[in-house]
This record gives C-alpha cells, sequence and structure tokens, in this order.
C-alpha cells in the first residue's frame, strides 16, 4: 500500500469522503504516529545500519537517521561498551559503559574519541510522495492506529476503544505469524535425523 491508498482507507472506515471533518495534515500526523508504532514493534532486521561516531569529552555525535542502538558500541582496540541506565551511567559503577539521554550518546571512560555502534534508523515521516517502508503485510495495523487516533479527535470513546483494541490485536496477530514463519525457517521441521552407527 502506498500512503495514499492507506489515506483513502482511513477516509473510507470513518466515513469521510473529503475533508471536511480532518484536514489531510492531520490525518498525515496520525498516520505517521500509528507508522512509529508499527515500526518500533517491527524494527526489521533489513534497515539496521553501521556508523563510526566521534565523541569529545564523553558525548558522541549521534547519526541524524538515529531511532534505536542495537547491540553494544565498540571502539577501534575492540572494546565493547554495553548500553546502561542513565541512572546507572551517573554512578560510573562500569569499566566501561553508554548510555543515550537527551539525544546525545555518552561514553564512559570519557576519553574515547570515536565509537563503531549500530543503530534502528528511525522511520522517514510518510508524506503523499513518500510511501512505507517496511513490510505490507504490516500497513493495515497503520490503518487501524490512525483510525483509532482520528475518533480520539472526534471524541468518540467507543470508536477509538474499539479501534485502538483492534490495531493492537492487528500487530499481535501478525508478530506472532511473522516470529512462527522465521522460527520455522531457522529451526526446520525435521526433530530427529537418522544416524548410522557403524
Amino acid at each position: 500500500m502506498t500512503t495514499s491508498d492507506i489515506i483513502n482507507s482511513v477516509r473510507r472506515k470513518i466515513l469521510e469522503s473529503g475533508t471536511e471533518i480532518i484536514s489531510e495534515t492531520t490525518l498525515l500526523l496520525y498516520i505517521n504516529l500509528a507508522y512509529q508504532d508499527v515500526w518500533k514493534q517491527l524494527f526489521p532486521n533489513a534497515s539496521i545500519e553501521n556508523s563510526t561516531i566521534t565523541c569529545v569529552s564523553g558525548v558522541c555525535t549521534l547519526p541524524a537517521t538515529f531511532g534505536t542502538l542495537y547491540g553494544s558500541a565498540y571502539d577501534s582496540s575492540g572494546n565493547f561498551y554495553e548500553e546502561v541506565s542513565i541512572a546507572d551511567f551517573d554512578r560510573q559503577q562500569f569499566e566501561r559503559a553508554i548510555t543515550i539521554e537527551g539525544g546525545e550518546l555518552k561514553v564512559y571512560p570519557d576519553t574515547v574519541t570515536s565509537l563503531d555502534i549500530k543503530f534502528f534508523p528511525q522511520p522517514e515521516e510518510l508524506t503523499a510522495l513518500i510511501n512505507p517502508t517496511i513490510d505490507s503485510y504490516f500497513h493495515e495495523p497503520i490503518v487501524y492506529g490512525a483510525i483509532y487516533r482520528a475518533h480520539e479527535d472526534l471524541q468518540d470513546e467507543t470508536l477509538t476503544e474499539f479501534y485502538q483494541a483492534r490495531f493492537k490485536q492487528e500487530m499481535k496477530d501478525r508478530l506472532a505469524v511473522q516470529s512462527g514463519y522465521e522460527e520455522k525457517n531457522k529451526t526446520g521441521g525435521v526433530m530427529f535425523t537418522d544416524q548410522r552407527l557403524i
């Protein structure tokens, strides 16, 4: 589905043919919020990016596309830096640690000059010309996520709760199917294999 398809689907489900009740800008806001919800739960592995970031006095500059850290960071000597909570980082009880605070990556010890990181990028903002980059199997939950936000704006509690529950259930079901599919492909369907002892 394209973003335009998603917009049209949402409008049909809230029984609106034009932009009399909800403007295009507002609807795109709801769709983008739903897209971020889906993206955060899905995190497709194909989208993991690598970057070498520079650090000055314990503060590292994150890439513009940075969304969420994936795994540990490491320096040029191969030392690993585990992500810890901000409170634990402030206590400096670790030999090496990183944390994300206020949109910055902080590193201890503060003498580190660069780190290699892996991260999930934040999703692009959807517009009429920019479409979702996730598998189309997950586009329908975006529709339900936008619909419940629209009904919340229209102050219809019953429909808000109905579509919010529908959004959550769709995500749960689709994530379970994807997880089961990947698991079966990794393990295969054979429990025991023939062994020749002679």
